[in-house]
Parts: C-alpha cells; sequence; structure tokens
C-alpha cells in the first residue's frame, strides 16, 4: 500500500507541476522545445557551472571534498536553457586528467537556479581504484594490437579520429560482449574505419577497440556503425520542416537513404550532399530537402497503400553507389543546368532543375516529385509509350499519382487537384497551377472531353481526359458538356487505376482500353457501384457509350396502385422500408441510338408473365387483381457484346438483394415474399 501511494503521490506532483507552468509554457510540453547555449566563459556561464558542480558533489556524496583532493573531476560539454527556464548542464568524468569512458551526468536547474533533477551516470568505483595513469605501451602498437584482434586485411584506425586514453569502467549497458577485465583499467580507445561486407551475409562494421595501456591486452569492443535509420529535419522549400532519413557516415549526413536505396545529389556539380548536425537548412540544400522527402514519400506511398517495393517493385532501379560503397541507390538529382524550366524521368533517375524564376521556380513539389517517380512507375509496369494516346495516359497517371502522394503526405485538400501549383509562376500571388485535374480547359491548353482530342496532340495537353475522368470518378461533379455523377473517393478511385495499370494495360493502350482496364479493376477489387462509377466517369468525358437507363416502379398506396416518378442509371425505384409491394415496372434505354431492353415480371400466384420492351409495362397494372412482383428479368436488345445491364431487387424482410446481369433473376420465386424496389445500371463501352 505504501508503494501505491507513492506512486500517486509522484503523479499528482507530476501534475500539480504541470499546471503551474505558464500557459506558454504549457503549451510547447509536447512539441519540440527551443534550446539556447549560454556563452562559454561569461558570468553567467561561470556561476551555473559552480552551482551544478555543487550538486554534483552532493549527489555523489562529495560535499567535505571541497579542496579537490578527489581524484575524480568534471569538465563541462554544455550548457544549454530550454523554453521552460530550464538548464542542462552535461559534463564528462576526468579521473586524474583522463576522461572516463561513459561516465557522463547532467545537472538540471530550475529557473530560480535550484536543482531541478540530476542525470548521473558518472563511474563512482575508480575514486577507490588507484588506476595507474601513465601507459606502458605506445599508441601504434596499440593500433597493432587492435588490428590483430579483428583480423581484417586492409582496414584500420580512423583518419579523423586519433587513439586516445580513456578509463574503461565496465558497465554491462555498454558491453556488447564480455569483458576481459572487471575493473577500471586505463585504456587506448581505437575507432576504425567502416569495413564494408567482405562475403555474403555480412553487415558493415566500424569497430571500436579498448586496448590495455599497460600490456596490449583485449579490454572490450563494441560495432560504432550508426543505424542507417538517421532521422534528420531540413527546411524545405514547399513544405515546411519535415523529416526525413538520412545517412551517418564518418562524422556527416549525407541525404541518402538506405533502407528505402534513394539518394539526393547536386546536379550542377555531381557531388553528394552533406550536412554536419543533422539540421539541413542551408540555401543550396533546401531543394535537395523536398527531393529527398519527396522521393521517400512517394515510395512510402506506393508502399504502404499498395505494397509496391520501389519503382520497379523489386526494390529498384539502382544507379549509384552510395557513401559507404556497398549499396547502391536510385538518384535524385537537383540545381539541373541553368534556369531550367523541368524536371524528367530518364529510365533510372529523377532530375530537377530549378526553374528561371518566372514560369518556374525550382521544380521539386511534393506533386512533381511523384510525378516523376509516378513515370517509373508505369515504365515497369504498362510500359505506356509516351506518344498519342497512350502518351496521355502515361502524363495523366503521373498527374494522379503525384496528387495521391501529396493527399497521401499532407491530407485532402484543393490541391490535390492542381498540378505544380507550388512551382508554377512564382510570385504572381494567384495561386494558378501548370495544370488542373478538376478542370483541364484551366490551363488554357488541356482537353477534358475526347471530342476535343486530335492526333499529334502534347501529351500533357491530352492528359486532361483522363485526369477529368478520375476526378469525376473520385469526387463526383458535373461535365461542361453534360452529365453529373456521385464519386466514389480518392482511395477506392486510385486502388482502381493502380490495378488497371499494374495488370490491365499494356504499352500501347488507347482511352477507351484505359476505360476497359479500369472497368477491369473495379470488377476485381469492388462491385457493381464502382464498375458503374467508371463507366460513367468514361463517358462524361466522351470515352465509351453514355446510354442510360430509365426505370419505374408501380406501387401499392392503400388500395390503389401508383406510378412513381421515373429514376435512372442505379437510383431507386419503388420504395424502401415502407411495406408496399411493387405491382409493375417500365424500362427504356436512352441515348444510345439503336438499343433497347426487354425484361418480365414473375407475380404472385402467376408466375413468369410475357417478356415485353422498350417502356411496355411488366407485371399488373390493374388495382383489382392484387397481385404483387416477386421477381424480374431484364435483357438488352441490339446491343453491342461488351455491353451490360445490371439490376438488383429490394424484397420484404430480405432487403437488398445482390447485383445480377444480362437476364439473370432478381428478387425470389416460389417464396411468396414482395418485391418492393429496383435499382438498375447500364454498362457499355
Amino acid at each position: 500500500m505504501k508503494k501505491l501511494i507513492s506512486a500517486i503521490t509522484v503523479v499528482l506532483i507530476s501534475a500539480l507541476f504541470l499546471t503551474m507552468l505558464p500557459l506558454s509554457a504549457q503549451a510547447q510540453i509536447k512539441q519540440s522545445i527551443k534550446i539556447t547555449g549560454i556563452e562559454k566563459g561569461s558570468e553567467e556561464y561561470e556561476r551555473i557551472k559552480t552551482t551544478s558542480f555543487k550538486y554534483l558533489d552532493e549527489e555523489m556524496g562529495k560535499e567535505e571534498d571541497r579542496e579537490g583532493t578527489s581524484p575524480t573531476k568534471f569538465e563541462v560539454l554544455s550548457m544549454n536553457r530550454d523554453e521552460l527556464g530550464l538548464v542542462h548542464t552535461k559534463v564528462q568524468q576526468l579521473y586524474r586528467g583522463i576522461p572516463v569512458f561513459g561516465g557522463e551526468a547532467i545537472v538540471h536547474l530550475d529557473r530560480n537556479g535550484e536543482l531541478f533533477d540530476v542525470t548521473n551516470d558518472v563511474a563512482v568505483e575508480v575514486d577507490e581504484a588507484k588506476i595507474e595513469v601513465e601507459p606502458r605501451i605506445s599508441a601504434d602498437e596499440a593500433v597493432r594490437k587492435a588490428m590483430e584482434f579483428e583480423g581484417c586485411e586492409g582496414c584500420g584506425p580512423s583518419k579523423d579520429v586519433a587513439p586516445e586514453l580513456v578509463i574503461y569502467a565496465p558497465k554491462s549497458d555498454l558491453q556488447a560482449k564480455e569483458s576481459c577485465q572487471t575493473a577500471p583499467k586505463l585504456t587506448y580507445k581505437i575507432q576504425f574505419e567502416q569495413i564494408d561486407v567482405r562475403k555474403e551475409g555480412d553487415e558493415p562494421r566500424m569497430p571500436v577497440y579498448f586496448i590495455d595501456a599497460e600490456n596490449g591486452e583485449f579490454v572490450f569492443s563494441y560495432d560504432n556503425i550508426q543505424t542507417q535509420s538517421v532521422t534528420n529535419t531540413g527546411s524545405s522549400l514547399y513544405s515546411g520542416n519535415v523529416a526525413f532519413t538520412a545517412f551517418r557516415y564518418n562524422g556527416l549526413y549525407y541525404l541518402e537513404n538506405l533502407n528505402r536505396k534513394i539518394g539526393t545529389f547536386n546536379g550542377s556539380t555531381s557531388v553528394r550532399f552533406t550536412d554536419p548536425d543533422s539540421v539541413w537548412n542551408a540555401p543550396v540544400q533546401r531543394a535537395a530537402v523536398d527531393a529527398h522527402w519527396g522521393a521517400e514519400k512517394t515510395l512510402e506511398y506506393y508502399g504502404n497503400v499498395f505494397g509496391r517495393n520501389g519503382v520497379n517493385g523489386s526494390g529498384g532501379p539502382l544507379s549509384v553507389s552510395a557513401v559507404n560503397g556497398s549499396t547502391n541507390l536510385l538518384p535524385s538529382k537537383v540545381h539541373y543546368g541553368t534556369n531550367y524550366n523541368n524536371a524528367f524521368w530518364n529510365g533510372n533517375s529523377m532530375t530537377y532543375g530549378d526553374g528561371n524564376g518566372v514560369t518556374f521556380s525550382p521544380l521539386v513539389s511534393l506533386d512533381v516529385v511523384g510525378h516523376e517517380l509516378t513515370h517509373g512507375v508505369t515504365q515497369f509496369s504498362a510500359g505506356l509509350i509516351y506518344s498519342g494516346q497512350s502518351g496521355g495516359l502515361n502524363e495523366a497517371v503521373s498527374d494522379i499519382f503525384g496528387n495521391m502522394v501529396e493527399r497521401y503526405a499532407k491530407g485532402a485538400s484543393g490541391n490535390n487537384w492542381k498540378v505544380g501549383e507550388e512551382i508554377y509562376t512564382p510570385g504572381n500571388g494567384t495561386g494558378d497551377a501548370l495544370r488542373y485535374m478538376d478542370n483541364p480547359h484551366g490551363d488554357g491548353s488541356s482537353v477534358d472531353h475526347f471530342s476535343e482530342y486530335y492526333n499529334g496532340m502534347d501529351v500533357h495537353y491530352s492528359s486532361g481526359i483522363a485526369n477529368k475522368e478520375f476526378y469525376l470518378l473520385s469526387q463526383g461533379g458535373t461535365h461542361h458538356l453534360g452529365g453529373s455523377m456521385t464519386g466514389i473517393g480518392a482511395d477506392r478511385a486510385a486502388a482502381i487505376w493502380y490495378y488497371a495499370l499494374t495488370n490491365f494495360m499494356t504499352s500501347s493502350t488507347t482511352f477507351l482500353g484505359a476505360r476497359n482496364a479500369t472497368i477491369s479493376a473495379a470488377t476485381a477489387l469492388y462491385g457493381q457501384p464502382e464498375i458503374d462509377a467508371v463507366a460513367k466517369s468514361w463517358c462524361m468525358v466522351g470515352v465509351g457509350a453514355c446510354g442510360n437507363i430509365n426505370y419505374r416502379a408501380r406501387v401499392k398506396v392503400g388500395i390503389f396502385n401508383t406510378w412513381l416518378p421515373w429514376v435512372a442509371n442505379g437510383a431507386t425505384a419503388g420504395t424502401t422500408g415502407q411495406s408496399r409491394p411493387m405491382r409493375a415496372t417500365q424500362m427504356y434505354i436512352s441515348n444510345l441510338p439503336g438499343v433497347g431492353v426487354t425484361y418480365r415480371a414473375h407475380m404472385s400466384n402467376q408466375g413468369w408473365h410475357s417478356w415485353v420492351s422498350n417502356g411496355a409495362t411488366a407485371g399488373s397494372s390493374s388495382w383489382l387483381l392484387g397481385q404483387q412482383m416477386e421477381a424480374l428479368e431484364v435483357k438488352l436488345l441490339n446491343a453491342p457484346a461488351n455491353c451490360h445491364v445490371n439490376y438488383r431487387a429490394h424484397v420484404a424482410y430480405l432487403g437488398w438483394l445482390p447485383w445480377v446481369s444480362d437476364g439473370a433473376t432478381a428478387g425470389t420465386t416460389g417464396q411468396s415474399r414482395r418485391m418492393e424496389a429496383l435499382q438498375a445500371t447500364l454498362q457499355c463501352p
């Protein structure tokens, strides 16, 4: 019980501390809190240093050792104040002037200069160890011993980190393997250069050896190669401050993600981007940050949403070596050319110009990066030829998924339907874009209906046909040439297009072929509503016939039968939840010359009635007979082979039954269950 009370007390005290903070401080608690360094040698610095050492002495039970007779001393490594008013003084433990490996502490003072807390990793045992601090062997001899222990050919100590005398005080949390020593000891600490893979299955290594400074014996070692997924931050041109993965190598950070196998390079100088502190904010770095982060988000989108491994589906293509020399990367090149107003995919890499500052700013916005990488996805899937209708589709696929990457990373917004809105005509303040998926005519050149297409049209302009189709499929809406529809949402629309691209398209697919491919994809992935939405969206941009199936229901209202209004294309004819049986239906086809429809009704106690066609009544038109429909069958007349009619029935106590097509039975027969409503759609190329 006592322990429980103590725990509760701590929680209450912690909560009280938070509520006592100023509101501005409370707002910072769950965010990155700004840190400011205190100038070394200043009066404030010296005062805080003295106070911190006093509290640290008390922590170690050295209150009476003010004259400095203890062999342990401390050296300030850093002193910083945060926005909450706390000061953090980090110190290194020294034993007779020799650093103690891992011997560090941080003294935390509150805004009044009083002790707030101590983070204590000081090796207290060294004070009593009486360690000899004069080495018996040289640093060179220690290096030779370390190389013997490592047993590598051609490896050696770091050129940037010299062998160092340290006190090795064993700590279980630092040991990668059993130490040969259990007592504190004077050692040489030797950092090796990275040792690359020697044989399959190996991993790169960067060992650190501790060699006994008295006799050259092995004391301890560990692998100091840093995890290849190092989170860096950078100031991008278009997306604010972003976090991404860089690679730390020999004390520098490189714009290389070895997990995703991507790297970003300076296209004007063909050199690697590096940074010393993992915060990328130099002017020359900003476009590179956009390109690198954008490539990460694009591959993340394809991986997380579609399970795709890299651009080519198998982790590649990889055309340059990482800085470690053992990993290959897919490169992005920024700052290409002079005033270059474009970005491109060349089959194995992305290249981005800086623009001329008038037509374009650097072409590295997220949707553009996603666009270029998607050209690679298309290359390694459908391989759409970059000319004619297939070229327009190729461009549209890149526009579609470039914007879906933007939506994935930044959330849904109106910008999801603009292409290059951040890079186009910088500084004019109009919010214009290079292309508009919701209104392709908005750029003054693109088309949004197949009737406007002509052979030889620029593929960037003909892309508007499929761009508009995708917008309608996703969001719904109207077309200026007629028609309206309800969308199925961006996620489903994108899934249909990706599945179609990777499974149902070839290098020479046309717009009509894309319509068929996306219908096939919708059929494989979803059901009739999505299939019909795909057909409708293509119909509205002039690809495939725009036929309508129109129908109405006659239902019982009181003792009379009443015809309800005509509806079309998936809308409900009849009633649901009102216990009103259907007595009859009428149907006809519009906007599809020469094509008709025939249908028949199954009536209670009478069975199937005769087939009727094109607006005639199937079922009972008389209120005296009291018959009710139980089932329906529908077929098309004089329709192309790839035209289909789809329909379903709402039945009492069963609800909506599954969709059926082309003469199959919707509803029930022999079960005495009344049909109450009907939905039908037309699917034609």
